[in-house]
């Protein structure tokens, strides 16, 4: 599908990401895993089948297998069913590709700064590409009485997808893919289209593959399809074969515009693709040369790129003697229309690591291949010694990249391409580029201490999560620690069990952490169990004649989550050319601004705005009972009553000077809604100096009702 003019600029970001592969059971593992040119390849688990039992090299003998190796993922068993709500009779008869997509999905949005809660009810799309369900085959074998009123919705391969639109409240597509060894890309594609179209604002798009049964390692044997040792020697003179393998991952997917205006984390950019199927070609499971020529040149015309601009290809790669040199010659035509290339176009498989995941494949060379931009470097391609004689490497553009190598420095986009085919003959490829430089994190400024929330659903988790942080500090001692403690808190969701460490230092952190795992207690400790309460923090949002630049900038320099909203709404007064909104780091260098002063509004808007969303993560329930002037244009926004966006168009507008003072809120009073993050009712100490040098504040706790304040962009607060 070619994109309308309109949606040309809708290029889609990847904003999250999560997986869990052979030898990789989380995003930095696999990360790891790949730059240090590793694999993933082992023995296959006493569990799943009997190895030994199965195996004969020779692939004429019925019912064996001539490999006892294999990419496997760890305790598939595995699943914190209380943290889902999903009782143990239901989570018993959930296939394990629920099970982990499940837990990868919530871990994917946490990665893009997203709380699953504050997509409930909206149009998000899932997409998931899967093929096998042998879960079902494995549970229910002559074993019918083991049927109940769970069965069917933990089996069916379309529940892969509908379970996560269930558990989050997701209303957009949910839709299971099953390509074979293309789903989980096609998947991809799919969620992109969902968001090119309009139906949905965002989109999560997975594979999964889990081996339980060897009938699949049978057939490859028989095919001929299957390599001895386990490995995938993708274009090279040693391939013999494909190693099977298991794994997940999960993606995260908006608008590029979107992921922008809201500030997300991006690791790369989905350019446009294509999809298309073989047609009657040598049969029904071979290759096709021309079909995949065709393939890219509609992908390339899609995105809008030339051949020539590309700089590395992950490749579909089994490592098998047919399919390596028909993807090749592809590549090599398609590249070479047009004129010579100047420089070789790089070319690598995920599958030398980790095995061909077959349905999840594509969506772990795409994992790879957004890590690779993100770090503007490419891992190496393994087992690569000698090259396939049936391929012309001194004919065709292409190298393979035996190296952990810097992207290639070239004049122009980052661009890059990734393919994935079907058994069947469904074939897709991406063009994907590098993010824009204005995502870049933002690094707050250095404090004396550093303050790291962390909270999970049980005690046991949270020590097992303040567990992995002494692991991270400790191996990782060069890490930012304000990106480490705000990521913490804006990328993680707030659960009952919270614990609160103050430290100078990673050193310092680690220290604390080791104390609460130790169960002793210290000053710089806070632990504890959050209980609802119903009392508010009831705020009035007031107008003002001056604005404090340099007091603006002190306490976004100190409140992340408030920096973040000026920087929103820099971004979209920017975009919409309204105004003028100096960034953080531009803020204590300015003049003050009154009342009349160009772009006042827009620095007041924005104050009040800032203030209040930072409100939102201290306290249990804002109650927004009095605002004057702009102050109700703030409130209405943090109260998610009233888009950002829309009110800055507004504020552009002619009308916008005449907005009357001291309006009355009209009922139902605007809520804002949020967790104490101190772990008990809130109080004055709880936001402690931030209400201490509010000049209305001894007037306003004469007034009963809760602890109230005034939101003053020209005091303290």
């Amino acid at each position: 599908m070619k994109p309308t003019p309109q949606l040309e600029t809708q290029l889609v970001a990847i904003t999250g990401m999560a997986c869990r592969f052979p030898g990789a059971p989380s995003l930095a593992e696999f990360w790891n895993l790949l730059s240090e040119g590793r694999h993933g390849i082992g023995p296959v688990p006493a569990e799943r089948w009997n190895a030994e039992a199965m195996f004969d090299p020779d692939t004429k003998v019925r019912g064996k297998i001539n490999t006892r190796h294999g990419g496997f993922i760890d305790a598939i068993d595995r699943f914190d069913a209380a943290f889902f709500g999903i009782s143990p009779r239901e989570a018993t008869q959930m296939d394990p590709q629920q099970r982990i997509l499940l837990e990868l999905a919530y871990l994917a949005l946490e990665d893009a700064g997203i709380r699953p809660e504050q997509l409930a009810g909206s149009d998000a799309a899932v997409f998931v590409g899967a093929m096998t369900n042998e879960y079902m085959r494995h549970q229910l074998a002559d074993a019918y009485h083991r049927v109940d009123v769970h069965t069917g919705s933990g089996a069916g391969l379309c529940m892969l997808a509908n379970r996560l639109s269930y558990q989050f409240d997701l209303r957009g597509p949910s839709v299971a893919v099953d390509t074979a060894c293309s789903s989980s890309l096609v998947a991809v594609f799919q969620a992109c289209q969902s968001l090119w179209t309009g139906q949905s604002r965002l989109a999560i798009a997975a594979g999964v593959n889990v081996m339980l049964d060897p009938a699949c390692n049978v057939f490859y044997g028989k095919a001929g399809l299957s390599a001895p040792d386990g490995k995938c020697k993708t274009f090279s003179a040693a391939a013999n074969g494909i190693g099977r393998a298991e794994g997940a991952g999960v993606v995260i997917l908006k608008r590029l515009q979107d992921a922008l205006t809201d500030n997300d984390p991006i690791y790369a950019v989905i350019r446009g693709g294509a999809v298309n199927h073989d047609g009657r070609s040598n049969g029904l499971t071979q290759p096709n040369r021309w079909a995949q020529e065709q393939l890219l040149r509609r992908a390339f015309e899609h995105a809008q790129v030339d051949a020539k601009e590309l700089e590395y290809i992950e490749l579909h790669g089994t490592g098998t003697l047919i399919g390596d040199p028909i993807e090749a010659n592809a590549i090599g035509s398609v590249l070479t229309e047009g004129g010579e290339r100047t420089a070789h176009c790089l070319v690598g498989s995920v599958k030398t690591n980790l095995g061909h995941l077959e349905a999840a494949a594509g969506i772990a060379g795409l994992i790879k291949l957004a890590l690779s931009t993100h770090y503007s470097e490419i891992p190496p391609s393994l087992w690569f010694d000698q090259p396939n004689p049936h391929i012309a490497f001194d004919r065709i553009p292409i190298r393979v990249n035996t190296q952990r190598s810097p992207w290639p420095v070239r004049e122009g986009r980052r661009l890059s391409g990734i393919s994935s085919f079907g058994l069947g003959g469904t074939n897709t490829h991406l063009v994907v580029e590098a993010a824009p430089l204005q995502n870049a994190v933002i690094r707050q400024q250095r404090s004396a201490h550093y303050r790291l929330f962390l909270s999970a659903r049980s005690e046991a988790a949270l020590k097992e999560l303040a567990l992995g942080y002494v692991e991270f500090l400790t191996t990782t001692p060069d890490a930012d620690l304000p990106v480490v403690c705000s990521t913490a808190i804006r990328r993680k969701g707030v659960h009952d069990y919270r614990l609160s460490i103050l430290g100078s230092s990673g050193a310092a952190l680690i220290s604390r952490l080791r104390v609460f795992l130790a169960g002793q207690d210290d000053a710089d400790i806070v632990f504890g169990r959050y209980r609802p309460s119903h009392r508010r923090l009831q705020v009035m949002v007031s107008e003002h004649e001056r604005i404090d630049s340099q007091l603006i900038a002190n306490w976004l320099t100190q409140m992340p989550v408030a920096r973040a909203a000026w920087d929103k709404c820099q971004r979209l007064f920017r975009l919409h050319g309204t105004a003028l909104l100096p960034s953080v780091d531009e803020l204590s260098a300015c003049t003050n601004l009154r009342a009349g002063d160009a772009d006042f509004q827009a620095w007041h808007f924005s104050a009040q705005y800032a203030l209040l969303m930072q409100l939102r993560t201290s306290v249990n329930t804002i109650e927004v009972i009095d605002a004057d002037g702009l102050g109700q244009l703030a409130a209405l926004c943090a109260a998610d009553a009233l888009a950002v966006d829309s009110a800055i168009l507004w504020l552009g507008t002619d009308l916008s000077p005449d907005f009357p003072r001291h309006a009355e809120i009209p009922e139902p009073k605007y809520f804002l809604t949020c967790d104490c993050a101190a772990g008990r009712n809130p109080s004055l100490e709880a936001i402690d100096w931030r209400v201490r040098r509010v000049p209305l504040y001894e007037r306003l706790q004469s007034i009963a009702g809760g602890d109230r304040l005034a939101c003053s962009t020209g005091t303290a607060l």
